[in-house]
C-alpha cells in the first residue's frame, strides 16, 4: 500500500460552475422591500372563541348522567349514548294530569338550553370524558 497524504480538505462554496456560469441560490428570489409587507389585513372572526371551566364541564356531564327528565310519551326514546343506563321499561309513576310518566336521560340539545353551551362541545366533551 502506498502511504496516504492527509485527508482532501471538503469542497468550499464555489460562486461559479465549473464553466464559469454563476451559481443558483436555493429557494425562491429574495423580494424588494416596497414589496415587503409589515401587516396584512385578517379576515374578519367567523365564530367567538369560547372556553369553559373544568368544574362547568364537570357540571354539563354530571347532568347528562344523572339528571332524568319526565317523559308522558316513551313511544320514540332518543338514542342511548354509551355508559347512559337504558330508559325503564315500566313507568315510574303519573303526573297531575293522571297521565303514566317514564323517566330518561337528557339528551345534548336539552342539556344544551340548559346550560347555554353549544351541542357541538357538549357531544365532545362526553366523547373526551
Amino acid at each position: 500500500m502506498a502511504p496516504q497524504g492527509p485527508p482532501p480538505e471538503p469542497p468550499a462554496y464555489r460562486p461559479y460552475t465549473k464553466k464559469g456560469v454563476p451559481r443558483k441560490r436555493p429557494g425562491p428570489a429574495p423580494k424588494p422591500k416596497h414589496e415587503l409587507a409589515k401587516w396584512k389585513n385578517k379576515k374578519p372572526l367567523q365564530r367567538v372563541e369560547r372556553s369553559y371551566t373544568r368544574e362547568r364541564k364537570i357540571e354539563v356531564l354530571m347532568f347528562l348522567l344523572n339528571h332524568r327528565i319526565a317523559d308522558t310519551m316513551p313511544g320514540r326514546a332518543p338514542r342511548r349514548r354509551l355508559g347512559q343506563p337504558p330508559i325503564a321499561e315500566e313507568p315510574t309513576g303519573r303526573n297531575e294530569y293522571g297521565q303514566l310518566v317514564w323517566e330518561r336521560a337528557p339528551t345534548y340539545a336539552e342539556a344544551s338550553a340548559w346550560y347555554k353551551v353549544p351541542m357541538p362541545t357538549i357531544h365532545g366533551w362526553w366523547d373526551n370524558r
